[in-house]
């Protein structure tokens, strides 16, 4: 697997309109909490996305969105578009500017008023030792 380059610049603040838009979001139904194989923490911070191919290559442009969840398992975020690319790269800014890279695979992408609620599953890589 290829891995992206970092880039170094910091992200953009994310756009108010989404920001807004997930803090109006209604808390998440204890009884649909109980459901979840891990407890998810709401971030909304901006993020760099980047689709890939079956084959874990990029496979679209990179765009910035804005995060709505994370847990130990995975990450949504809320978009302006659709997202068809079966696995995403997510580049997240650390605390104190450091940026990790994060493969997941795609399991939602789903309208949501006037944006995508998009999440993918973190990807375990077996292969390196």
């Amino acid at each position: 697997m290829s891995t992206q380059q970092i880039d170094n610049q910091p992200f953009p603040e994310p756009p108010e309109t989404i920001v807004n838009f997930i803090r109006q979001l209604p808390p998440v139904k204890p009884e649909l909490a109980e459901r979840r194989r891990r407890p998810r923490r709401v971030v909304a911070t901006t993020c760099r996305v980047t689709p890939l191919n079956a084959q874990l290559t990029p496979c679209g442009d990179p765009f910035h969105a804005v995060t709505r969840d994370v847990s130990t398992t995975g990450i949504a975020i809320i978009y302006t578009r659709q997202v068809d690319a079966p696995n995403l790269m997510f580049e997240l800014q650390r605390a104190g500017g450091v940026k990790v890279q994060i493969l997941t695979k795609l399991v939602r992408c789903v309208r949501l008023g006037p944006f995508y609620d998009i999440a993918g599953e973190f990807i375990v890589r077996t292969d390196e030792k």
